[in-house]
């Protein structure tokens, strides 16, 4: 009966990746250093970033690059726009390190453009000097995670767990996670095996998967594994026992110029992920109903605010310290008031997407039998960046709308 239920399960789940990505699935181009927005490597992002950005700096003190770990790694953080805004956008990518290939992209296409004049031509007289808007791009806040091929930290973090209330962390001392008891059942057999991954794990994980998801349920394994959990540092979406480094950079420099943004009356933070969803298609996950009035055209918007009604935001009721918290769990001083929006674009099949994170997790707390490590790294970037011209056309479209929807949004503050 075992095997037969594997068996099927592969089946199951090479048609599910085709009807659901279509083309997109399958067809990555090699990932080669160019011109165009879209980076294969972290020093490439960032590079690009910095040449894109550097048009718009006014002031020394605009740009900042904060070292976050013994690697020589930096998250750049720069300002454009009102010397004096009332409306504030924070647009964010590489939250989840390897997810930044489509994030950095979209704010490097975007930059670049509004530098020549091709895009940005809607909201152009918003960000000059002399009007309200300002935007903050927080580029790569997990560079670690971007240069390795990992969707964690330098300290196997979830930074999208780890923006937690002192309140929140005494809870989860307590409790090991809001999902713990869901979370435990599946963690030796298919998170976390305490063992060297080897090559027929990259078979033999897809139908265990899918095993599970046919005794449990799609969402009972996926709230298990999108919640977090506190207990286990090697264990995927651990939502470490600090406030990160990535978060204390945010922090710094948000205090240190405290004058500029003195004036805000309303920030929309915007953070790019990818993973879930129909290739290509973004999914707006808002932290709540009324945020979803900002983006008129969204191919889906569902808030976690209220119970999903879509499989992509399905199973995150639970999920403590997300950006959403950017504002309230650090002392940033931006005043009035604040709303956030994730902008989550598809890549392959979710289930594809867990088996990668597990595999790639394996290799790195336990190394690997008969493979390289690099084998599952690559694994975990095919997931979650598809390299091809239709998809990247895709998030570049939807990710510059999005970006000047909310500068409209705020422009009203």
């Amino acid at each position: 009966m075992g095997v037969t239920v594997y068996f099927l399960g592969a089946v199951i789940v090479a048609l599910l990746g085709v009807w659901q990505s279509e083309s997109f699935l399958y067809t990555s181009h090699e990932c080669v250093a160019n011109d165009g927005p879209f980076s294969c490597t972290y020093e490439e992002a960032r590079d690009k970033f910095r040449a894109a950005i550097t048009p718009f700096l006014r002031d020394a003190n605009d740009m900042q690059s904060y070292p976050v770990s013994d690697e020589g790694l930096e998250i750049d953080i720069a300002y454009i726009g009102s010397k004096a805004p009332t409306g504030l956008v924070i647009h964010m990518s590489g939250t989840h390190g390897v997810e930044a290939h489509a994030g950095a992209g979209v704010q490097t296409d975007w930059l670049r453009k509004l530098s020549e004049g091709t895009g940005g031509k809607e909201v152009t007289e918003f960000i000059q000097p002399d009007r309200n808007v300002g935007i903050v791009f927080v580029s790569l806040l997990n560079p670690y995670g971007m240069k390795y091929g990992r969707r964690f930290n330098e300290n196997s973090v979830d930074l999208n767990r780890n923006l937690l209330t002192d309140k929140q962390w005494e809870s989860l001392k307590k409790s090991g996670g809001n999902a713990k008891k869901e979370y435990e059942q599946f963690d030796v057999p298919l998170f976390n095996p305490p063992r060297p991954a080897v090559w027929s794990d990259s078979w033999l994980t897809l139908p265990k998967a899918l095993y599970y998801t046919v005794i449990y349920g799609v969402n009972t394994l996926k709230t298990a594994v999108v919640t977090g959990q506190y207990y286990n540092p090697k264990g995927i979406f651990y939502t470490g026992d600090k406030i990160q480094p990535s978060y204390q950079a945010v922090t710094d420099y948000f205090q240190n110029r405290s004058e500029l943004f003195s004036n805000v009356r309303t920030t929309m933070i915007v953070d790019v992920h990818t993973g879930l969803g129909p290739a290509g298609i973004d999914t707006l996950m808002p932290d709540s109903d009324a945020v979803c009035n900002y983006f008129p055209g969204a191919p889906v918007c569902d808030s976690h605010a209220s119970e999903a009604t879509t499989e992509v935001a399905a199973g995150y009721e639970l999920v403590w310290g997300t950006t959403s918290k950017l504002i309230t769990a650090l002392p940033l001083g931006i005043p009035g008031s604040h709303m956030h929006v994730c902008q989550e674009f598809g890549t392959v099949p979710g289930i594809m997407v867990v088996n990668a994170l597990v595999l790639e997790n394996m290799a790195y707390h336990y190394g690997t039998s008969g493979v390289s490590r690099e084998t599952f790294q690559q694994g975990l970037r095919d997931a979650f960046y598809v390299r091809n011209d239709a998809w990247e056309e895709l998030v570049r479209a939807r990710g510059a709308l999005v970006l000047e929807q909310a500068i409209v949004g705020v422009s009203k503050a």
